[in-house]
Formats: C-alpha cells, structure tokens, sequence
C-alpha cells in the first residue's frame, strides 16, 4: 500500500518507516557535489589507454614498414 510522506520527513527501508532527525542527524558541511564521478574516471581512463594504444600501433606499423623495406633491400642485394 502507498501513502503520502508528511512534510519535511524522510522515509527509509523496505518497508518505508519515517525517521526523526535525532536517528538520523543531519550532517551540516557535506559536499556531496564534489564526490569524483567514477564514470567519467573510467571513461577518461579509457580514453587515455585507447591514444596509447594508438601511438603504438602508429609506431608498430612504422617499425613494420621499415623492416618490409629493409628485407627488400637485402633481397635485391642477395640476387646480384
């Protein structure tokens, strides 16, 4: 069954029962706005490891290519 919550109260648990402040104090200085946003942690996180992985992939495929063309070379030298 559904009822409304009186004024200024706060309802907790399943099932709901209304709380006093003097159960549960109000902590004055809270700054809750300020808590770190775990997603966008992993998000920035991901992001960063994904432009690592680039620019090794970058420098991989450059390495890759230096080798094909350095074996071309020693292949061209060896027929002659």
């Amino acid at each position: 069954m559904i009822k409304d919550v009186p004024p200024n109260t706060t309802v907790v648990g399943i099932p709901g029962k209304i709380v006093t402040k003097e159960e549960f104090p109000v902590y004055s200085g809270l700054e809750h706005n300020k808590l770190p946003d775990p997603e966008a942690l992993m998000l920035q996180s991901l992001a960063e490891q994904v432009s690592k992985l680039e620019a090794r992939t970058k420098t991989l495929e450059n390495e890759l290519k230096k080798t094909k063309e350095e074996n071309r070379i020693l292949k061209i030298v060896k027929t002659k």
